[in-house]
This record gives structure tokens, sequence and C-alpha cells, in this order.
């Protein structure tokens, strides 16, 4: 068959085949059941790990490894819902109902079941991890730190196991020749505007809301000889939402020289736990401080009252609106089909 399409360079070789084992010494395949579905693999790993997830003779479980991809923003597995199960015996199996106790919730690799996080008084950010035995993780997020990075390495990164429970049948099974379902998690988006107040200096009593139950009170504005402006705010958000520093060069500093590396540009901040101040061409101005003076927790909902300093980065620079950037998880369901699933 002559060459389609292109040119065919002359005396070109003949593909050589590369051997890719697929079977074990007994002609099983080595590749366990695995489904994709967008960024999210799904997979059921070996028959010893579910053994150590069981719980009950009179049940069949299943350990599923859940490996989302890093651009995903994956931030925490919910809940896994069985809707089919089939097995050697074409016996329909039903699945136990999740619950509260131990091994029944979706676990990652450290176990953890909630995730809290909680704003101090000097603009950090503490993330509560608690297991499945009440017990707690806390870590210190510095201001301007990345909180998703910090609570991956925390929960031992986004591959999880899910321990899935399904009541056996009359007769004995072996594999299932087909399981279905749908996976619960939340996802996380980067940093996005959840707000915005327009005509900031004369905004004193306005408050706006946004995404993530946030909202934003203006207490006070003031704006000193100097250029420099003072806004006391009242912040209130869901305790999963969070809030990073921005930063610019600044242009009014050379570059610090670093021995045997590039030199580090200095940088000037420009929004503090998530806000900062704009002109009418959507340029920042710098923020010079953060000052908490309260905070306060009812249920899921954190509370501050903070003031900020903003400066002019251009000359004759006037702000002309305050935004509230922040993340802020969502909620996606996954579906996966697995075939011939051993179980013993």
């Amino acid at each position: 068959m002559p060459f389609q399409g292109g040119f065919a360079p002359a005396n070109m070789p003949a593909p050589q085949a590369t051997a890719i084992r697929l079977a074990d010494a007994k002609g099983k395949s080595s590749i366990p059941p695995t489904h994709y579905e967008g960024a999210v693999r799904v997979r059921a790993v070996s028959v010893e790990k579910a053994k150590e997830l069981s719980r009950d003779a009179g049940e069949i479980t299943l350990a599923l490894q859940v490996s989302p991809e890093p651009k995903l923003g994956w931030q925490q597995l919910v809940g896994v819902s069985i809707t089919k199960a089939i097995d050697d015996q074409d016996q329909e199996l039903t699945s136990v109902p999740m619950d509260a106790t131990a091994n029944a919730a979706p676990l990652n690799m450290n176990g953890a079941r909630q995730i809290m996080i909680r704003q101090n008084g000097n603009g950090q950010q503490i993330i509560i991890i608690q297991n499945g035995n009440g017990q707690q993780q806390v870590q210190i997020v510095q201001m301007g730190g990345n909180v998703d990075q910090v609570i991956k390495g925390m929960t031992g990164g986004t591959n999880q196991i899910v321990p899935v429970r399904l009541k056996r049948g009359t007769r004995d099974t072996t594999s299932l020749k087909e399981v279905s379902g749908v996976l619960t998690a939340k996802v996380r988006s980067g940093q996005e505007e959840l707000l915005r107040i327009n005509d900031i200096l004369n905004a004193k009593g306005m408050t706006a809301k946004g995404e993530g139950n946030t909202s934003v009170k203006v207490l006070s504005v003031a704006s000193s000889e100097d250029g420099d402006i003072k806004i006391e705010v009242e912040l209130s958000y869901n305790n999963e939402v969070t809030f990073e520093a921005a930063q610019i060069k600044n242009p009014a500093l050379a570059d610090a020289p670093v021995a045997n590396g590039a030199p580090v540009p200095q940088l000037r901040n420009t929004q503090l736990m998530g806000i900062s101040l704009k002109d009418e061409k959507g340029e920042p101005l710098e923020a010079v401080m953060q000052q908490v003076s309260q905070s306060m927790v009812n249920n899921t909902t954190m509370t501050i009252k903070a003031t900020y300093m903003f400066r002019p980065i251009a000359k004759g620079q006037t702000p002309k609106s305050l935004t509230l950037k922040g993340s802020c998880p969502t909620t996606i369901e996954v579906p996966f089909v697995l075939k011939n699933v051993q179980v013993k």
C-alpha cells in the first residue's frame, strides 16, 4: 500500500514492536480494573488492601483508589454511591450505606475526614484537619502562603483509598463482572474575584456580598495628606474559603543579588488576605498594612474586623474599587464503571 500523505523517507525502517507486559505468569491481567472520567482516575486496588478495610464477614469490601489530576484542584472526597454491582454468579449485590463510623467514610492516606480553615489576628491562616478518631493536625500558613499546597502535604497528597461495602449474595462471589457508581468530591478553583465595591472612597457603611458566603462591610475610609488610604472593614466568609496575598515587582528597587543564582526581584504587596484596591484602569495600589482587631467564629462562618492601609504606586493614582479575591470549593460528581474486579 503506498504511503499516504506527506513524503516517505528513503529506506525507512519498519516499525519495531515493543513488548508490554499486560499479564502475570498465570495469564491474568496485571493492570487493575480502571476507569478514567475527565481528570479523575478510579482504580480497584489489591484484594489484600480491601481485606484490611473489611469490617463484616457478611460483606464484600472493595478498595477503590481515586487519583485526580493536579489541575482539578481536588480538595476532599465526600462520598461514593454504588448504582450497580453484578458478581460472577449474576447476583445483583446491594451496597451498605456509609456512616460516620471507622472505615465507613472516605479516607485519604492520612485518614482526614474534615478540613477547617481559621484566621488569626496576624493575618495567618490556621488549617485544622480532623480524622475519624477525633484527632487533629494543626498547621499555620503565613500571610501569602499557598493554603491548598499545605493541605495536600498534610493529607498525604490527592490519592485516596475509598472502602466500598457490598452485602454478600446467597452464592459465593469470586469477582464482580461490573461495579458502577458515582463519586462526590469537593474541588477548588484558583483565586478569583468574589466581590467588588465601587467608588470605595465614598463607600462608608456599604456592604457587598459574594460567593462562599463572603461579605465585606466598609466601616470607615480615610485619606492622609501623603495619599495613603486607610480602610476599616468587617469581613465574613465560610471557613472553607481561602485567601492569598498578591505581589508585583517594585520598580523603585533594583533586583537583589544572589550568590550563584539569578537576581531576585524586590516585590510590593498589592493584596492582603484577598483584599486589594484598584484604580480606574484596574491597576492595584500597594497594600502596606493589615491589622486584625477582632476575630469571631459562628459555626462555619468566620468574621473579622481589620484595618488596611494602601499607598499609590504611581503618582496621582486614585483608588476606585475594593475587590475581594479568594478560592471557594465546589462539589462535583464523577461517574465510574469497573469491570472484572477480583474480590478473593
